[in-house]
Protein backbone atom coordinates (compact mmCIF):
# COMPACT_ATOMS: atom_id res chain seq x y z
CA UNK A 1 0.00 0.00 0.00
CA UNK A 2 1.08 3.02 -0.51
CA UNK A 3 0.67 5.96 1.89
CA UNK A 4 -0.23 9.76 1.81
CA UNK A 5 3.08 11.87 2.57
CA UNK A 6 0.98 13.67 4.89
CA UNK A 7 1.40 11.84 7.56
CA UNK A 8 5.36 12.41 7.51
CA UNK A 9 5.09 8.88 8.91
CA UNK A 10 7.36 6.23 8.16
CA UNK A 11 5.17 3.07 7.52
CA UNK A 12 5.48 -0.21 8.51
CA UNK A 13 5.49 -1.69 4.83
CA UNK A 14 8.09 0.87 3.73
CA UNK A 15 10.44 -0.24 7.09
CA UNK A 16 10.29 -3.72 6.10
CA UNK A 17 10.80 -2.98 2.29
CA UNK A 18 13.90 -0.48 3.64
CA UNK A 19 15.37 -3.28 5.51
CA UNK A 20 14.77 -6.11 2.99
CA UNK A 21 16.81 -4.51 0.24
CA UNK A 22 19.38 -2.90 2.80
CA UNK A 23 20.14 -6.56 4.81
CA UNK A 24 19.06 -8.98 1.71
CA UNK A 25 20.83 -11.97 4.20
CA UNK A 26 18.24 -11.24 7.16
CA UNK A 27 15.27 -13.08 7.73
CA UNK A 28 12.16 -11.29 9.45
CA UNK A 29 10.89 -12.76 12.17
CA UNK A 30 14.28 -14.21 12.97
CA UNK A 31 16.72 -11.84 12.53
CA UNK A 32 14.53 -8.69 12.79
CA UNK A 33 11.00 -7.85 14.06
CA UNK A 34 8.95 -4.23 13.33
CA UNK A 35 5.95 -2.93 15.35
CA UNK A 36 3.69 0.31 14.72
CA UNK A 37 1.64 2.40 17.27
CA UNK A 38 -1.85 3.10 15.89
CA UNK A 39 -4.24 5.33 16.70
CA UNK A 40 -6.92 3.66 19.23
CA UNK A 41 -10.09 3.53 16.64
CA UNK A 42 -6.72 0.87 14.92
CA UNK A 43 -6.67 2.78 11.65
CA UNK A 44 -4.38 5.09 11.57
CA UNK A 45 -0.60 4.87 12.11
CA UNK A 46 0.44 7.21 15.01
CA UNK A 47 4.51 7.41 14.60
CA UNK A 48 7.05 6.26 12.23
CA UNK A 49 7.59 2.14 12.41
CA UNK A 50 9.92 0.81 14.71
CA UNK A 51 12.18 -1.66 14.38
CA UNK A 52 11.14 -4.03 17.54
CA UNK A 53 13.58 -6.65 18.05
CA UNK A 54 16.88 -6.79 16.42
CA UNK A 55 18.77 -10.32 16.60
CA UNK A 56 21.43 -9.58 13.85
CA UNK A 57 24.66 -10.41 14.70
CA UNK A 58 25.51 -6.35 12.41
CA UNK A 59 24.46 -3.37 14.40
CA UNK A 60 20.99 -2.37 14.40
CA UNK A 61 20.04 0.80 11.91
CA UNK A 62 18.47 3.60 13.36
CA UNK A 63 15.26 5.01 12.31
CA UNK A 64 16.01 8.08 11.05
CA UNK A 65 18.95 6.31 8.89
CA UNK A 66 16.54 4.27 7.45
CA UNK A 67 14.34 7.07 6.68
CA UNK A 68 16.99 9.00 5.44
CA UNK A 69 17.59 6.10 3.04
CA UNK A 70 14.32 5.72 2.39
CA UNK A 71 13.55 9.63 0.99
CA UNK A 72 17.16 9.48 -0.93
CA UNK A 73 16.97 6.14 -2.69
CA UNK A 74 14.23 3.45 -1.93
CA UNK A 75 10.88 5.70 -1.94
CA UNK A 76 10.77 5.99 -5.78
CA UNK A 77 11.78 2.40 -5.94
CA UNK A 78 8.71 0.70 -3.88
CA UNK A 79 6.07 3.41 -5.47
CA UNK A 80 7.40 1.66 -9.22
CA UNK A 81 7.02 -1.81 -7.15
CA UNK A 82 3.88 -1.08 -5.85
CA UNK A 83 2.68 0.28 -9.35
CA UNK A 84 3.91 -2.68 -11.03
CA UNK A 85 1.89 -4.73 -8.69
CA UNK A 86 -1.16 -2.92 -9.06
CA UNK A 87 -1.11 -3.85 -12.77
CA UNK A 88 -0.17 -7.14 -12.88
CA UNK A 89 -3.27 -7.93 -9.99
CA UNK A 90 -5.46 -6.07 -12.87
CA UNK A 91 -3.80 -7.89 -15.72
CA UNK A 92 -4.20 -11.43 -14.26
CA UNK A 93 -7.74 -10.77 -13.67
CA UNK A 94 -8.24 -9.46 -17.29
CA UNK A 95 -6.57 -12.37 -18.88
CA UNK A 96 -8.57 -14.58 -16.27
CA UNK A 97 -11.43 -13.06 -17.79
CA UNK A 98 -10.42 -13.27 -21.43
CA UNK A 99 -9.59 -16.81 -21.67
CA UNK A 100 -13.15 -17.53 -20.50
CA UNK A 101 -14.30 -14.97 -23.03
CA UNK A 102 -12.00 -16.72 -25.67
CA UNK A 103 -13.26 -20.23 -24.88
CA UNK A 104 -16.86 -19.04 -24.78
CA UNK A 105 -16.84 -17.55 -27.90
CA UNK A 106 -15.08 -20.18 -29.70
CA UNK A 107 -17.46 -23.16 -28.40
CA UNK A 108 -20.00 -20.60 -30.29
CA UNK A 109 -18.71 -20.57 -33.45
CA UNK A 110 -17.42 -16.43 -33.21
CA UNK A 111 -14.40 -16.83 -34.86
CA UNK A 112 -13.70 -13.27 -35.96
CA UNK A 113 -14.79 -11.84 -32.15
CA UNK A 114 -12.49 -14.71 -30.48
CA UNK A 115 -10.06 -13.60 -33.27
CA UNK A 116 -10.20 -10.06 -30.97
CA UNK A 117 -10.00 -11.62 -27.69
CA UNK A 118 -6.92 -13.68 -28.54
CA UNK A 119 -5.02 -10.46 -29.50
CA UNK A 120 -6.24 -8.85 -26.29
CA UNK A 121 -4.95 -11.60 -24.50
CA UNK A 122 -1.31 -10.61 -26.00
CA UNK A 123 -1.28 -7.26 -25.66
CA UNK A 124 -2.35 -8.27 -21.93
CA UNK A 125 0.88 -10.38 -21.66
CA UNK A 126 3.08 -8.10 -23.42
CA UNK A 127 2.41 -5.09 -20.66
CA UNK A 128 5.33 -5.54 -18.41
CA UNK A 129 7.37 -5.10 -21.88
CA UNK A 130 5.62 -1.82 -22.39
CA UNK A 131 7.98 1.26 -22.67
CA UNK A 132 7.73 3.29 -19.60
CA UNK A 133 6.16 0.19 -17.60
CA UNK A 134 5.31 0.44 -14.49
CA UNK A 135 4.68 4.11 -13.96
CA UNK A 136 3.80 5.08 -17.33
CA UNK A 137 1.62 2.69 -19.53
CA UNK A 138 -1.37 2.41 -21.78
CA UNK A 139 -4.21 0.14 -20.45
CA UNK A 140 -5.51 -2.12 -23.49
CA UNK A 141 -9.31 -1.76 -23.76
CA UNK A 142 -11.34 -4.67 -24.37
CA UNK A 143 -12.82 -5.38 -27.82
CA UNK A 144 -16.42 -4.28 -28.63
CA UNK A 145 -19.09 -6.73 -27.68
CA UNK A 146 -20.38 -7.19 -31.61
Amino acid sequence: MIHDDCDGFLHIEELQYIIVMEYPNLVPGRDWKLMRRMCPEGKTQTCDAEIYEWNAEIPQPTIESLKDKWERAYKPMYAAWHKAAEIRQWRNNELTFADTRVYILEDAGNTELAKKWRAYRQILRDLPDQAGFPMHVQLPTRPAAS
